[in-house]
């Protein structure tokens, strides 16, 4: 449709996974927008029942049921993350890792009074991490290497699903122009243009940075403004310390860029610099506490 000052700019709402989802169609009838928008909340529904860990019957749920050795095949969604989430740990040394739920599990709702002492942090990460499962294609199979080695892609489900909904607006509903939300903003998705051909425009970085330009790209946030100290560093099996508030991750994909966006949270200035100048693709924005 050629840009006219008549083009509208539909919004739709859905709540999955735990978090409020947003698809922004410029440029579409209220038809077409109103059936994409169906098709992208199914979708979403359906990764969730494969991708969940607190669904018994998901690939994650089956997935901790396993003793060492033990492997089973999963979906196709499982894994693209999984074989996503075991590459971004390799680029990031171990700055992110999807296989470290029973360090979340052992550290939720501890105060620092009741705090886990080293040597139960040390028993529990010995279980956990990306280089206790590996990934056989034949039959997509997962093998784990530990008993009831337990997955959260919570830092990057939510980016995979954008992207999966994009692709099923672009291939089904011929949807090229699109922005995707989710998390309150914590990811987005931004495809093609937006009104009349103008560029996507976000809230990204420190308070005080101007908008910006997405186009054909993601960036999500992660950090402390609203949780506090709930990400455990993969690296010592303890929180991550709140004096890095925030850290905005840009990437091709959402499922990258979410994944990162965490990462980059434990990581240390010079290797985020270094991870960027190997991965030119993407590239981040860091606050600071101010108390630091």
């Amino acid at each position: 449709m050629p840009p006219s000052a008549e083009t509208r700019l539909f919004r739709f709402n859905h709540e999955a996974m735990r978090a409020e989802w947003n698809f922004l169609f410029p440029g579409v009838d209220a038809e077409q927008a109103e059936g994409a928008a169906a098709a992208a909340g199914r979708e979403i529904d359906s990764l969730e029942k494969e991708l969940s860990r607190f669904q018994p019957s998901s690939d994650l749920g089956r997935l901790a049921q396993l003793k060492a050795g033990e492997s089973l095949s999963v979906g196709l969604a499982t894994w693209d993350c999984l074989s996503l989430a075991q590459d971004v740990w390799r680029a990031t040394h171990g700055g992110f890792d999807a296989a470290i739920a029973a360090l979340y599990e052992l550290w939720k709702n501890r105060s620092a009074a009741d705090a886990p002492g080293p040597a139960e942090v040390a028993a529990t990460r010995a279980r956990c991490g990306s280089d206790k499962f590996e990934l056989i294609p034949d039959g997509l199979r997962v093998r784990v290497l530990v008993d009831h080695l337990k997955f959260d892609l919570g830092a990057l489900g939510k980016g995979y699903a954008l992207d999966i909904v994009a692709d099923l607006l672009r291939t089904h509903w011929d949807i090229h122009d699109s922005l995707l939300i989710t998390g309150g903003g914590s990811t987005i998705l931004a495809s093609g243009r937006a009104l009349n051909g103008e560029p996507w425009f976000v809230n990204a970085g420190p308070d005080g940075c101007p908008s910006t330009p997405l186009h054909d790209r993601a960036v999500s946030a992660s950090g402390f403004i609203h949780q506090g100290a709930h990400i455990i560093n993969p690296r010592t099996g303890v929180p991550v310390s709140t004096a890095r508030t925030r850290a905005w991750a840009f990437a091709p994909t959402a499922a990258l860029s979410d994944a990162l966006s965490t990462a980059f949270l434990v990581m240390e200035p010079h290797e985020i610099d270094a991870f960027h100048a190997l991965h030119p693709e993407t590239s981040s924005l860091l606050a600071a506490s101010a108390a630091r």
